[in-house]
């Protein structure tokens, strides 16, 4: 049976719809309701669900982190502005967070807001970036720079997807995964202890994914029902984002993913936490056992570069004047916003390199 939960906010309410095997032609024409409508995915999700997509109208763009930018934002709205969209027509996005996030910001921006639906294709999408509306495309400069919060008005989530997922981006969405237990949630991280990659898609393992799933999205959507504009408690999804989001900008997004970049960033977190005496030596490496579990790294290649990389820090969206909201880990499942100086952060990664 089908799971749903509620994100309620101040201007809208919204379902999360999780279930197995169930997103179909006739599904998808449910969600389209007679609008006029465009689908919008990516080169490798559309040739793993070409028979399903072939019949609707779908844009098709090229696989990766350089979609999320001015051109292809562009691309889509003369797109929409070809076909004569307006306020009542329907965008859905049907793949990772990159697609998810590049037409929910264009139906945020495209005659000031039209509907969007969004069908998250892949693990990290699935807990995280298609539910609570933060939409946005990166400038070079920084990721993630020109976006709006803006809901969508309705999230389908299927399992099966993940089916088709390589492991390197399983495991990516499994570094999302971890930070709801490692933040929020002392019993997620102890399911998460017994499984492995490798098990996430079998099937005598279907009802603890779909309950691992819905219990991101329950901790995401009451977080989004406090905080919608991430100016207080929303920002304790961070955890791991500002280390995280300084790797990939260094690395320019071809290095690192973005699950291994915030891994790493949570592995920080943890050894500052020891170091602080925040938790003990047999809690840090039960977190990092975890991330070694689902395949995601501990460390940069070259941790000497970690100095280099820092100065990508103030460019966070995070930083706030000369202070930087660093998320703390205080234990497994708990953690908080302390306001640090951007020097404070260099002398804490120093002391434990």
């Amino acid at each position: 049976m089908a799971r749903s939960i509620t994100v309620t906010t101040p201007q809208t309410e919204y379902d999360i719809t999780i279930d197995a095997g169930w997103i179909d032609t006739q599904k998808l024409n449910e969600i389209i309701q007679n609008r006029k409508y465009l689908i919008v995915t990516d080169e490798t999700v559309y040739s793993h669900y070409e028979e399903l997509l072939n019949p609707f109208e779908c844009v098709v763009l090229p696989v990766g982190e350089g979609t999320k930018s001015l051109k292809y934002f562009e691309k889509v709205i003369d797109m929409l502005q070809d076909k004569q969209f307006n306020r009542s027509s329907v965008l859905i996005a049907f793949g990772g967070g990159v697609i998810g996030d590049l037409t929910g910001y264009v139906a945020a921006s495209y005659m000031r807001g039209i509907h969007f639906v969004q069908i998250p294709t892949t693990m990290l999408a699935m807990v995280d970036s298609s539910v609570g509306g933060k939409v946005a495309i990166n400038h070079t400069s920084a990721k993630n720079l020109i976006g709006a919060f803006y809901q969508p008005e309705a999230v389908y989530i299927d399992i099966h997807f993940l089916k088709t997922l390589p492991k390197k981006i399983l495991s990516d969405g499994m570094a999302e995964v971890i930070k709801y237990g490692l933040g929020f949630d002392d019993h997620l991280f102890d399911k998460l202890e017994t499984l492995n990659l490798d098990q996430l898609n079998d099937s005598e393992h279907e009802k603890t994914v779909l309950d691992i799933v819905e219990t991101c999205c329950r901790i995401k959507a009451q977080i989004v029902h406090e905080d919608e504009r991430d100016v207080a408690m929303r920002q304790l999804l961070n955890l791991g984002h500002t280390i995280g989001h300084a790797i990939e900008q260094f690395y320019q997004y071809k290095k690192y993913t973005h699950g291994q970049a915030i891994a790493i960033g949570m592995v920080v977190k943890s050894k500052i936490a020891l170091l602080e005496k925040r938790i003990d030596q047999q809690t840090c490496e039960r977190i990092e056992n975890l991330f070694e579990q689902y395949h995601l790294p501990l460390e940069l290649d070259d941790p000497k570069m970690f100095s280099t990389i820092l100065e990508a820090i103030h460019l966070d969206k995070k930083s706030t004047g000369s202070q930087i909201k660093w998320i703390c880990v205080d234990a497994i499942g708990k953690c908080r916003i302390e306001g640090t100086q951007y020097e404070e952060i260099v002398r804490k990664i120093k002391n434990i390199e």
